[in-house]
């Protein structure tokens, strides 16, 4: 399997999550301290791996299950769990997860990036990622 997703990014920051399990709402009075505990919580129970991109931009992210020589020149490689429950992960920016923190009502995926997501057996899974310059 191989996809490219796109993606806009106005914080630097995006991720892969498991939208089926990651607990979105933290409060309508959150601050950042407060979003990045939730996301770091997330993080550890394997529904979301999220990273900063290191600049504002629109992304386009590669999936695939195939292997990746490790001669590719990433900027940088990183490593984590994630877990697949309803055969989808969604690609997630910080003002989507932002949004999905201080409203209650708002529900993950958005309308927007409803259909920006990759299709994978339900299981949990060691996801390597890099990033080129």
């Amino acid at each position: 399997m191989h996809k490219t997703l796109s993606i806009s990014d106005d914080s630097g920051f995006i991720g892969l999550a498991n939208l089926s399990m990651y607990n979105s709402f933290v409060s309508p009075e959150w601050d950042f301290e407060m979003i990045k505990k939730r996301i770091v919580e997330q993080i550890n129970s394997n529904n979301i791996l999220f990273w900063s991109t290191g600049r504002e931009d629109n992304w386009k992210v590669s999936i695939t299950t195939a292997h990746v020589s490790k001669s590719e020149k990433f900027y940088r490689r990183e490593e984590a769990l994630i877990e697949v429950t309803n055969g989808k992960l969604y690609l997630v920016n910080y003002e989507t997860l932002s949004m999905a923190a201080q409203f209650l009502d708002i529900k993950l995926p958005e309308n927007h990036l409803a259909e920006i997501y990759v299709e994978l057996e339900n299981g949990l899974y060691i996801a390597k990622f890099g990033q080129f310059v």
